[in-house]
Formats: C-alpha cells, sequence, structure tokens
C-alpha cells in the first residue's frame, strides 16, 4: 500500500485504523487507467435512492462522508451497492475470523470463505489482494482501496478517527497522491466493532 512513514495503524483507546493507499508510485497501480466519472455533483449523489445492497448503518456512514466532503468543496460520492457487499464481507470476516493478528493488519483476509486470503502486513507485499477483492466478490470492474477502523460501532467515532488520520483523511478528500483519482463509487459497512470504507474511481455498473 504506503509506504511505511505514511501508513496509519494506530492502536490507541482501544481503537485501530488501517488505510490503503496504493496509488501514485507509492506501490503502483493494481489496474485501470486512473479515470473515473467526477461528474456526479453533492446535490445529485445525495438524492439518489440509496443501493439495495447498503445497509442502512453503511448509507448512514456514506452520507457522513459525503458531508465531510462537502464541507471541504468537493462533490458526494455515489454509494455503491458492489462496494457494501466488499464491505460487509470484510467486516464479518474480521469479526469471525480475526484475520488481524500479529503482523497482519485490518487489510488482512482469512482463508475462511470464496476470496483471496492474505495476511496484510506494514511491507504492502499483499497490496493486490486489497485491489482486488470487488472484482472477486462483486461485478465492480475496478480496484478497491479500503479504510478500516475497529474499536466502535459509532459511524461518527470512525469518521472522526479517519478525519485525525492524516492517511486516511487523504483517501477521503481526494489530497496527496489521491488528488487526480476522483472516486466513483463508495462502499461501507459497520459489524461488530468494525467499519469499513471501499473506494473505487469507476462508476459501480450494479449501482
Amino acid at each position: 500500500m504506503i509506504s511505511r512513514s505514511r501508513w496509519a495503524i494506530a492502536r490507541g483507546g482501544g481503537l485501530a485504523l488501517g488505510v490503503l493507499v496504493g496509488l501514485g508510485g507509492i506501490v503502483g497501480c493494481g489496474g485501470g487507467d486512473g479515470t473515473s466519472d467526477a461528474g456526479t455533483t453533492t446535490t445529485d449523489a445525495a438524492s439518489s435512492p440509496p443501493p439495495s445492497g447498503c445497509a442502512p448503518e453503511a448509507i448512514t456512514l456514506i452520507g457522513l462522508v459525503n458531508a465531510y466532503r462537502a464541507e471541504n468543496g468537493l462533490p458526494a460520492i455515489p454509494a455503491s451497492s458492489s462496494l457494501c457487499t466488499v464491505a460487509a464481507t470484510h467486516t464479518r470476516d474480521l469479526a469471525e475470523h480475526h484475520p488481524d493478528t500479529g503482523m497482519c493488519n485490518l487489510h488482512s483476509w482469512s482463508d475462511q470463505g470464496s476470496w483471496t486470503p492474505c495476511c496484510y502486513t506494514p511491507d504492502h507485499a499483499q497490496a493486490q489482494c486489497m485491489w482486488d477483492k470487488p472484482r472477486e466478490l462483486s461485478d465492480y470492474p475496478g480496484n478497491g482501496y479500503e479504510n478500516a477502523f475497529a474499536g466502535s460501532d459509532d459511524p461518527m467515532a470512525a469518521l472522526e478517527g479517519w478525519k485525525h488520520s492524516p492517511g486516511h483523511n487523504a483517501v477521503i478528500l481526494n489530497q496527496d497522491i489521491w488528488a487526480d483519482h476522483p472516486w466513483g463509487a463508495i462502499g461501507a459497512d459497520i459489524h461488530a466493532g468494525y467499519a469499513v470504507l471501499w473506494f473505487g474511481e469507476e462508476p459501480d455498473p450494479a449501482r
């Protein structure tokens, strides 16, 4: 994902944070051409009916993210049924199988499902494991990038944690290496103390 100096898996006060950053030459992009449909306005995305694949708490978290983006002059990201499916699958894997042990951080996946397992370590050797998850678990055509949080089921607590972590905040607000990669889709889930956001550049064909 990113170099060690930009990695944030911070544990303190019962909370854990993880963010995947894999663009701008830091790790290299695993697919796609870096383009997306960036024409969605805040009003357009916010007024669209929520995708059927996103749980109510996911829609709440996505709404908080888009409100935060609006405060910073950025358009809303359309909610994605496919990326919500990926997010819900991951929170349940984390809660039930705990692949995030030892050197394996919150972006790890167990071997207890129909996906490629991996121990995601600080050297980012398994970045492709994350990028591929939307294609493994849904019809989403592009790479996926994740913010992850552990320690609360409160969507605002998760967002506040990400806002106060420079690496996570940059992903949400398209800053730094993400500035030229506007998001075309977002998914989320909260389950058993885990919260995750999944971002993608391509619009979700499944909506």
